[in-house]
């Protein structure tokens, strides 16, 4: 008998101990409500320094758990994509998460500075019974010589598109399909420059 007492009395905080760590892991009590943006200025992509943040979406993360908790982003891929051509580009855009006080890649605070990329587990850190505002973005592209708009000017929209958690394709945006651009998050490109004389900053 008293063998199964202490068999029982460590069994229960064993269990329970597994329980709160399965539950502060998990996503149960947990939302993310996503919300892209209409549309992007294009020659808001492109600038001298490269780097700077362009908020594709803001994301408000809630946990309604009674212990803080680690809750997995969804992970996006993102393409150029043409209306008029019907096509994606094969030049993918690389998606970053941030939490919203940072104003660009090289002043991130998100996560302690851990590295944010979609391509990668991102663990959004949020506290008991709260919320964290969280944005994804791109960074801009260096252009100082107007040389790089030149490829994207064909393109009128960006495309967001989830993906599998091990799916790791570097060519990814020349193997969507019409399925998954049918399902995919579009973002306006606006004032896109109609010839070269107009690709100036």
């Amino acid at each position: 008998m008293l063998n199964l007492k202490i068999l029982f009395g460590i069994a229960v905080p064993l269990i329970i101990l597994f329980t709160l760590v399965f539950l502060s892991t998990s996503n149960i009590g947990s939302n993310i409500e996503f919300k892209p943006v209409d549309s992007i200025n294009f020659n808001s992509l492109f600038d001298t320094v490269g780097g700077n943040k362009v908020v594709l979406a803001n994301l408000v993360v809630t946990n309604n758990f009674f212990l803080p908790r680690a809750i997995e982003a969804i992970k996006y891929r993102a393409c150029f994509y043409s209306t008029k051509l019907g096509s994606v580009s094969n030049r993918e855009v690389y998606l970053y998460y941030t939490s919203s006080k940072s104003q660009n890649y090289y002043q991130d605070d998100f996560l302690g500075g851990s590295y944010r990329s979609t391509y990668n587990d991102v663990n959004i850190e949020v506290g008991k019974n709260s919320k964290r505002e969280v944005e994804l973005y791109l960074n801009t592209i260096y252009d100082s010589y107007n040389d790089q708009k030149k490829y994207y000017v064909d393109y009128d929209k960006i495309l967001l598109f989830e993906y599998e958690k091990n799916r790791y394709e570097y060519d990814f945006c020349s193997k969507v399909s019409k399925e998954d651009i049918k399902n995919a998050v579009s973002i306006d490109l606006k004032n896109i420059p109609k010839g070269i004389q107009d690709l100036a900053l």
